[in-house]
């Protein structure tokens, strides 16, 4: 019944995202330019930045995923994941998965 009435398949965030209107889309779009990543706050240590660098806003990670992608123990991606939330870097999302906290711009 959802189908017939134009539902549509939600796999990852920009599904939802491409569905709102331009002026909020236009919102939510990272402040730095497309291929520019913004750098890391100057006050991380070497791991947190490791951890950092695999955060994506639209991609939520698992611990397991940023273990194997960094090199670090199950342990030290968890405190350093701690330390990013509390810095407001990232955020968790159910089910102990990892983002990249985005903040909105206002519309121009």
């Amino acid at each position: 019944s959802l189908i017939q009435r134009g539902a549509k398949l939600v796999l990852q965030v920009s599904d939802v995202v491409e569905e709102l209107p331009e002026v909020i889309r236009t919102a939510l779009q990272p402040e730095t330019s497309e291929g520019e990543s913004s750098p890391a706050p100057p006050d991380l240590s070497e791991e947190s930045r490791k951890v950092l660098a695999h955060l994506a806003p639209d991609a939520a990670r698992s611990v397991d995923t940023l273990c194997a992608a960094t090199g670090l123990p199950a342990a030290e991606v968890m405190a350093r994941l701690f330390e990013l939330q509390m810095g407001g870097h990232c955020v968790e999302l159910p089910g102990m998965r990892y983002a990249l906290k985005r903040a909105l711009r206002e519309p121009t």
